[in-house]
């Protein structure tokens, strides 16, 4: 047991040292009859809290008659990027951050929900200031059974 875990921890510390991460999880999209046979319902929502910061709220919903279990093979459970009208990514908020390889699940019974908070500077992945405009954004889970649980719309800044 001590073995596994000596090991354990030298691959650890070698995929961190050589910059592996996951900050990019790729999603495969549902259709919305897709999503609402599973039940689950995605909300997001932005409040300037700051003339520097903007706080992205989400909720996950189990509306369905019957309980979820989602897994996450990383620390990370969403991402969310940032980009302009033309489709250049400008921000994303796992960029430049690691994640534990570790699974965890988050249960929903029918009828309950889960709900989270990140704060974003309003600067860009090269630490620049974004200019007041019109950005698209996209907040996805980044979960397995990848449900496809993503929320597309505009953010005016």
């Amino acid at each position: 047991m001590c073995r596994n875990l000596y090991w354990g921890t030298i691959l650890a510390v070698l995929l961190t040292a050589s910059g592996c991460d996951t900050a990019t999880s790729p999603y495969v999209p549902f259709s919305r009859n897709q999503l609402q046979s599973k039940g689950l319902h995605l909300t997001v929502s932005t409040d300037r809290t700051g003339p520097g910061s903007l706080t992205f709220r989400h909720k996950l919903e189990n509306r369905g008659p019957e309980d979820r279990t989602l897994k996450f093979f990383t620390s990370q459970e969403f991402d969310i990027e940032v980009r302009s009208l033309g489709g250049e990514l400008i921000w994303q908020w796992s960029h430049g951050k690691y994640f534990m390889q570790v699974v965890t699940s988050v249960q929903l019974i029918s009828g309950d929900s889960y709900t989270g908070a990140t704060e974003w500077d309003l600067e860009g992945n090269d630490a620049g200031v974004l200019p007041p405009g019109v950005y698209k954004c996209k907040f996805y889970l980044t979960c397995s059974p990848n449900t496809g649980l993503v929320s597309e719309f505009t953010l005016t800044l």
